[in-house]
């Protein structure tokens, strides 16, 4: 194996600028992720920036499968409106989510 590997990747330590819960979305610089556990403002934690989740969605947009998803933080709700100055990018759709979804499955990354 290399020499100079450090970890797979999956997750990534973070300190959070806000109360978190275990399951909510993170945002951090430009990394978006999943929190794997609670912390509050100023705590460590770790945050999942890989496979999929089941997070909320901008109603009442329908999303395709293979979409890129953004994360608006305003509303706290992932957004295919790629306004990349406001919405950063998450990932994308791992399943098509209709209008009437309230939660879409985003494969992080």
């Amino acid at each position: 194996m290399a020499q100079n590997h450090v970890q797979p990747g999956f997750a990534m330590p973070v300190t959070l600028a806000a109360k978190t819960e275990a399951g909510d979305p993170v945002l951090v610089g430009s990394i978006f992720g999943v929190a794997l556990n609670s912390g509050d403002n100023g705590d460590t934690i770790e945050v999942a920036t890989e496979q999929v989740w089941r997070l909320a969605k901008a109603n009442p947009q329908v999303i395709t499968q293979g979409a890129v998803l953004y994360w608006d933080a305003t509303n706290a709700v992932l957004t295919n409106d790629d306004d990349s100055a406001a919405n950063p990018r998450a990932g994308v759709a791992f399943a098509a989510a209709a209008s009437t979804d309230t939660h879409v499955l985003i494969k992080l990354g």
